[in-house]
């Protein structure tokens, strides 16, 4: 009991390396190497990498070492996409129902919050990923909402390779502002124009982000 209690443990530890880049794209992970760092035995370590395997966060490699998951081109502009047309549907039913200030309040608040947070990587990210849930929860509805969850991990670490530079903050706080302001006004056709070009530049700040080849080592 005690030994898979520590196998679960070890992976949630290893999860996070990679989701918040510690372990970066690429790096190769050794069950010797991690045991040491880990001050534990190598079972428990194996099994924690097999289950990440399966989980798809690793994938096997020479000798006893597992790949950390490459961040590809073609899986950010297909999750960003899918993110763009999740949220421009949740946009449609805010401005059914005439909340679209309402809405522009409690982003208004959020987006207050990530700015306390700058030059915070890891935060920042986790209030650009609340504020962008708390367009979606409009709509309550509970599939919508099992598929981001189904997401959010990866989003993590998308969303950190993006913030990688102290300077990109710049644009994504003002890209947010310019949603909220669409909402204010009640313009639809521009809230979800402001959205889309949001998702745009963050596809192309993560796609940067790869071709140079840098990460994050220490961002919380």
């Amino acid at each position: 009991m005690a030994e898979e209690f520590l196998y679960l443990q070890i992976y949630r530890t290893i999860k996070e390396k990679i989701i918040t880049l510690e372990l970066p794209p690429g790096a190769a992970v050794k069950e010797r190497e991690m045991a040491e760092q880990l001050g534990t035995s190598r079972t428990p370590v194996r099994d924690a990498l097999q289950r990440l395997a399966w989980d798809g966060w690793v994938s096997t490699g020479e000798g006893k070492k597992y790949l950390v998951k490459e961040l590809r081109e073609k899986d950010i502009y297909d999750m960003y996409c899918f993110r763009t047309q999740m949220e421009a549907m949740a946009l449609e039913k805010i401005f059914e129902k005439d909340s679209s200030r309402l809405i522009a309040g409690k982003l208004d608040s959020i987006l207050s919050e990530m700015i306390k947070v700058e030059g915070r990587l890891y935060d920042f990210t986790m209030k650009d990923l609340e504020f962008h849930k708390t367009i979606l929860d409009f709509e309550q509805n509970d599939y919508v909402m099992k598929v981001w969850m189904t997401m959010v991990e990866e989003l993590i670490r998308m969303t950190l390779a993006s913030q990688k530079i102290a300077k990109d903050y710049l644009n994504p706080k003002k890209e947010h502002q310019d949603i909220i302001d669409a909402l204010w006004k009640k313009d639809k056709a521009i809230s979800i124009e402001k959205l889309k070009s949001h998702y745009v530049r963050a596809t192309e700040r993560i796609a940067k982000t790869l071709k140079e080849g840098v990460f994050v080592e220490n961002i919380k």
